[in-house]
């Protein structure tokens, strides 16, 4: 933790003592539901496997906090040949995914999928700026932050994002996107974009960049 910047460190806290409050639960995640959280997962997943090849493959889970999207994985994909890692700047919550796949086969594992091909780090880095209340600077963030991921991609990025009528960031600290010119930003400087809707998210869409 000492090396991480001021701003990291505020993220990493708040997620650590959430952690401590609820648990391996969505809440923990700041998800507003277990339902909610299903639904991003499935739109996640199924971009995932729309574009994997049939060999062997790796999904790089950025923000993984306890390991839930591996236990959706792994209780709906099981079958298919992948590999997992997942990166939190929240020491604890990696420390509780490594700690427990120990024992995940009999939590997780439906059929012959070895947990042994999962691994977890603690990151630094992806938050670069101070809190802000600037649309602007956000905007700029995110957008870098989705070139530098991107240029560690073999195939395809897919990530969640807030959608409005124009950028704005809510009361709650939460940075919402105009999708017209989010998508231009997306197709003309990082690749091929489409997205996914669930009726469950309506203020959220899963996009999908496909490296050229």
């Amino acid at each position: 933790m000492s090396q991480l910047t001021n701003s990291e460190k505020k993220i990493a806290e708040t997620f650590n003592a959430r952690f401590n409050i609820y648990g391996p639960t969505p809440e923990a995640s700041l998800w507003f539901s277990k339902k909610r959280q299903a639904a991003r997962f499935s739109n996640i997943s199924e971009l995932i496997f729309l574009n994997a090849s049939n060999k062997k493959f790796s999904i790089g889970d950025i923000g993984c906090g306890y390991g839930g999207f591996l236990e959706y994985l792994n209780q709906h994909h099981s079958s298919a040949d992948w590999e997992y890692v997942g990166y939190d700047i929240a020491d604890r919550v990696i420390d509780y995914c490594l700690n427990n796949s120990q024992t995940a086969e009999v939590k997780f594992i439906k059929g012959s999928r070895p947990y042994r091909n999962a691994d977890f780090h603690v990151m630094s880095g992806t938050y670069n700026y101070a809190p802000e209340t600037s649309v602007r600077i956000w905007s700029t963030y995110i957008r870098n932050e989705l070139k530098h991921i991107l240029d560690k991609t073999n195939q395809c990025m897919i990530f969640n994002l807030m959608i409005a009528d124009k950028p704005s960031i809510s009361k709650s600290d939460i940075f919402y996107e105009e999708l017209d010119s989010f998508l231009y930003f997306c197709n003309t400087q990082l690749g091929q974009t489409n997205f996914l809707e669930h009726s469950l998210l309506k203020q959220e869409k899963t996009f999908c960049v496909t490296k050229s």
